[in-house]
């Protein structure tokens, strides 16, 4: 019988330890466990002139960066990016009593924790609102397959659906370390990225592929130092355990495939007739961890 079940059993104790890897003792962290409520002064920059844990422009970039005020110069990244997992595509946010995985945001129905940001042209790639051999990725298309109703999520839908060229939200904890950043690798670092927000994305105006206009980021033109701040707080977001992949991130030596060896004309074969692998080591760390995960192309174009 476990045999039978071992794809069963093995998913289960995979997820089972992961529920266990909690990036949750960044410097962000602690501040806000020192600074609970949000009606607290120490939130604010301007009072708070030396903030615990972080900086006082890192507080400033987390002011900046949670500010839900509409206007044209507001960055309202937290609309997407919230709660504990700064992202609305998590489990807990997608609340099955309240329309499950569909919402209307501004006239559009898009899937929650899905967003088209006018990165790219929206027929560069669907995302999720493309359709494979069983039918439409989208909840929101399996939802209304034929037309949509005139009101929905207690508003009118004045836009149609805008889920074409929609990607993922991902979370931002310990974002200084997964670059490169969005479903493309559009940009390599964090302040490309939040440039890329300050203008309102790289495509305007954002419509799916008949027309239908997809609601646009807001274009708020930050500063120059804005935009620094807003950096400064997203690298808050690291926990140091990640970071060195000390416990409970550590683990074991591990070998992962990094290509085929050979030149730009040719790759080397194996006695099938198939391209060998180039495989890659990953030194083990201990409970203690090892050499902190260096930056992307870290070491080729400098530090970032």
């Amino acid at each position: 019988m476990l045999q039978y079940n071992f794809a069963l059993f093995f998913g289960l104790a995979v997820q089972l330890y992961e529920a266990t890897l909690i990036s949750d003792d960044t410097p962000w962290d602690r501040f806000r466990r020192d600074h609970p409520a949000a009606t607290d002064p120490k939130l604010n920059p301007w009072t708070n002139e030396n903030p615990t844990h972080i900086s006082r422009f890192a507080l400033f970039g987390a002011h900046l960066f949670n500010d839900r005020t509409r206007g044209p110069n507001n960055l309202r990244c937290s609309n997407c990016h919230e709660s504990a997992e700064l992202t609305d595509a998590s489990v807990r946010r997608i609340n099955l009593a309240a329309n499950g995985p569909v919402r209307n945001r501004d006239g559009n129905v898009i899937d929650k924790g899905f967003n088209n940001i006018g990165l790219r042209p929206t027929d560069d790639d669907l995302g999720v609102g493309a359709s494979d051999a069983f039918g439409p990725l989208s909840h929101s298309k399996r939802l209304f397959p034929d037309s949509l109703p005139a009101s929905f999520d207690g508003a009118t839908i004045t836009k149609g659906f805008g889920i074409e060229g929609a990607f993922k939200v991902p979370s931002l904890r310990n974002v200084a370390l997964t670059a490169p950043y969005f479903h493309n690798g559009d940009t390599h670092s964090l302040r490309e990225a939040v440039l890329l927000y300050s203008r309102g994305g790289n495509v305007a105006p954002v419509t799916q592929t008949d027309g239908t206009p997809i609601e646009p980021l807001g274009i708020a033109n930050m500063t120059a130092d804005e935009a620094d701040a807003v950096v400064a707080w997203l690298e808050t977001l690291t926990d140091e355990r990640v970071r060195i992949a000390s416990a409970p991130f550590d683990h074991p030596q591990l070998f992962v495939p990094n290509g085929h060896p050979g030149n730009q004309h040719r790759v080397e074969r194996d006695s099938r007739g198939f391209a060998k692998d180039e495989m890659l080591e990953i030194p083990m760390t201990g409970a203690a961890g090892g050499p902190p995960l260096p930056g992307f192309l870290e070491g080729v174009f400098g530090p970032h």
